[in-house]
């Protein structure tokens, strides 16, 4: 058998040098020439993940194939990779949702055991305001919505509803709300054109008329004030507002001449004038139409009273 103290200058270079392999050292195997003695962890071609060079190329776990681990899970995991993690082996590679044990409410299986947001400790920061409408509130998980508090029917992010609540919870009842448009609500004619809309509470929207505001018009005031598309209807149309006749402005003629025999037996003949013997008569405020009429009933009485007998009366 060949024996060197030293290695002879045909030996140099035959064994690489790194890697694994930075002590190998060639030997003579006689006809075999010098080989190496290669470390127990060599590999001709890489393929344990290790973090070692055990192809002695320079090149840690290069170009390996995993063949000992499934990464495809379910939940987060259904997408995972398996990874050559060096000396700690083959690893999954989960996504940034991935939890070990389940803590986010996010509507997703963040510990890949096939169920949701189950076993969740509330954060101490999520509370629900004891206020409005979120008086009885608690807080419950809202899947990908998050935390969110329970029986709050009528909550809203921003308050818009007229309705005597706090849906905002936070402290004030129908503040900041936008008000209908006053035509469309309150009529666009006449008067109603200077209404106001206003919030009351549970009873809704309502209108704030003005004072000149009448559900019937019944005021000369030259305005429509009950937003008819119509201005003063039913006014008189002469004369001052005290020309209103009263039964005791009549005054009657006693001196004028009776009536004749053809006038007052007929009941469909009332003298020439077509409205009893109207000449005669005198009214304080010349209103000569209720004069007539006041005639009229008056001798319709006489004349019934008097069955056949010729009814005579002065007016």
């Amino acid at each position: 058998m060949d024996e060197f103290e030293t290695l002879p200058a045909q030996a140099s270079g035959v064994c690489p040098s790194e890697g694994v392999c930075i002590d190998t050292e060639p030997e003579c195997r006689g006809e075999a020439g010098w080989v190496c003695q290669w470390p127990q962890n060599y590999e001709a071609v890489e393929s344990t993940c290790d973090g070692l060079d055990n192809d002695c190329d320079g090149v840690a776990d290069e170009d390996l194939v995993n063949d000992t681990l499934d990464c495809k899970g379910v939940g987060v995991c259904r997408d995972g990779e398996a990874q050559c993690m060096g000396a700690s082996g083959w690893k999954c590679s989960w996504p940034d949702t991935y939890e070990e044990t389940e803590t986010t409410c996010d509507g997703l299986d963040n510990d890949c055991d096939s169920l949701t947001d189950e076993g969740l400790q509330l954060p101490p920061e999520i509370e629900c305001p004891q206020v409005g409408v979120c008086e009885n509130g608690s807080p419950f998980c809202a899947g990908s919505h998050g935390w969110l508090c329970s029986d709050v029917d009528d909550y809203e992010d921003v308050e818009t509803i007229c309705d005597g609540m706090d849906n905002d919870c936070d402290g004030f009842i129908d503040e900041d709300l936008e008000a209908p448009d006053a035509r469309w609500m309150c009529g666009g004619e006449g008067v109603c054109l200077e209404a106001e809309v206003v919030c009351m509470g549970t009873g809704g929207w309502r209108c704030r008329m003005p004072e000149t505001h009448q559900s019937q018009e019944s005021l000369c005031d030259e305005k429509d004030n009950d937003c008819d598309g119509l201005t003063d209807e039913g006014c008189p149309t002469g004369g001052d507002e005290d020309d209103d006749v009263d039964e005791s402005d009549i005054e009657f003629d006693t001196e004028s001449t009776e009536t004749t025999e053809s006038e007052t037996t007929d009941p469909g003949h009332l003298g020439g004038s077509g409205c009893g013997d109207c000449r005669h008569a005198r009214i304080s405020d010349n209103s000569f139409p209720f004069y007539c009429l006041a005639s009229i009933v008056l001798w319709l009485v006489v004349w019934r009273r008097r069955g056949s007998r010729k009814p005579a009366f002065r007016v």
